[in-house]
C-alpha cells in the first residue's frame, strides 16, 4: 500500500469515482484552490485535484507519476529547483512560473482588487499608484537576499536566508515596509558575502537563463506576508478597521486572480502551456 491509503491500483481509477478523467496531485490546500483557478481558466473542468499532505507526499507521489505506477499528473512550486543543472521538464508535472503559487496571486492589480473589496473603500489614482510602487520597492530591497536564498538552496549550506514571515525584516512591527539596515545586519550576521559572493553572478546567470527576474524566486510565504501587511496599511489609511487575516487575504486574491488571470497577467502564457503540455 502507497501512503495515501491506497493501492496503486486503486489510484489509477480514483478518478472515476469522481467522474473525472483525469486526477491532479497536488501539495496542499491552498494550493488545490490555486490549481482549481488554473484550469478552468483553460477550459479544463473534468480534473479531480487532491492535496497529498506536503511536499513530501508530493514528491513520492510525482516519482510514481514519473514511473508510470500512477497514471496522473500533478502541479509543484518550481521554487529552485529549475536552477539545478539536472532539472528536466516532466510529461505529468507542471509549475508554478515563479517560487511557489503566492509569486503569481502578488501583483498589483490583485492589491488593489482586495483593498477594495475587504477594505470597502474605493482608491484613487494616486493610491493606486502605491500598490505598483510598493511592490517594486519591496521586491528590490530583497534582491540580494533572493540570490543568496537560490545560492544557500543550491550549495546545500543550511543557513536561514529568508523566512516564511518578512516581519524581522520590516521598519516597524506593522510596517509594510523593508528596513535596509536590518537587510544588512541580516546579511552579515550570517555571513553571506563572505560565503556566497562566489556564486552570486553564476546564480544571476542561471536566474536570467530561465528567462525570469531574481524577484520570481522570493519565497511565497514571505512575500504574501509583507503583501497582507501592505493591504491592511492601506485599508488602514483609508479610515476603515477591517485588517485582512491570512486567510481572508488568500480567499481575496483568489478570486480576484481568477478575474485577472488574462493575457495581461505576467504569467498567463506559461499556465496555458503548462496546461496544454499535459492535457493536449
Amino acid at each position: 500500500m502507497n501512503d495515501f491509503g491506497y493501492s496503486d491500483g486503486a489510484l489509477n481509477v480514483y478518478s472515476l469515482f469522481h467522474n473525472a478523467e483525469k486526477m491532479l496531485y497536488v501539495e496542499g490546500d491552498d494550493d488545490r484552490a490555486f490549481w482549481d483557478v488554473i484550469f478552468n481558466k483553460f477550459g479544463v473542468s473534468n480534473i479531480e485535484i487532491q492535496e497529498v499532505g506536503g511536499d513530501e507526499e508530493l514528491r513520492k507521489m510525482i516519482k510514481k507519476i514519473n514511473d508510470n505506477e500512477v497514471d496522473a499528473i500533478a502541479a509543484k512550486d518550481v521554487d529552485f529547483s529549475i536552477l539545478d543543472e539536472d532539472y528536466q521538464v516532466t510529461d505529468k508535472v507542471i509549475t508554478t512560473y515563479g517560487h511557489s503559487i503566492e509569486n503569481s496571486l502578488v501583483c498589483p492589480v490583485i492589491l488593489r482588487k482586495v483593498i477594495r473589496s475587504h477594505g470597502r473603500v474605493a482608491l484613487n489614482a494616486e493610491e493606486q499608484s502605491k500598490c505598483i510602487e510598493w511592490l517594486d520597492e519591496f521586491l528590490d530591497s530583497f534582491n540580494s537576499l533572493i540570490v543568496y536564498d537560490a545560492i544557500n538552496e543550491i550549495t546545500k549550506s543550511g543557513k536561514s536566508i529568508l523566512f516564511n514571515n518578512c516581519s524581522g525584516f520590516m521598519k516597524t512591527r506593522l510596517s509594510p515596509f523593508p528596513c535596509d539596515n536590518k537587510i544588512e545586519n541580516h546579511i552579515a550576521s550570517r555571513n553571506l558575502d563572505a560565503d556566497f559572493m562566489q556564486h552570486f553572478e553564476e546564480v544571476e546567470q542561471k536566474i536570467e537563463g530561465t528567462d525570469r527576474a531574481v524577484s520570481d524566486f522570493m519565497r511565497g510565504h514571505f512575500l504574501f506576508s509583507a503583501a497582507i501587511r501592505f493591504v491592511n496599511s492601506m485599508i488602514l489609511s483609508k479610515g476603515s478597521n477591517k485588517s485582512a487575516s491570512n486567510d481572508a487575504f488568500y480567499s481575496g486574491a483568489i478570486l480576484a486572480f481568477e478575474s485577472v488571470l488574462n493575457e495581461h497577467h505576467p504569467h498567463y502564457l506559461h499556465y496555458q502551456n503548462e496546461i496544454n503540455r499535459v492535457i493536449n
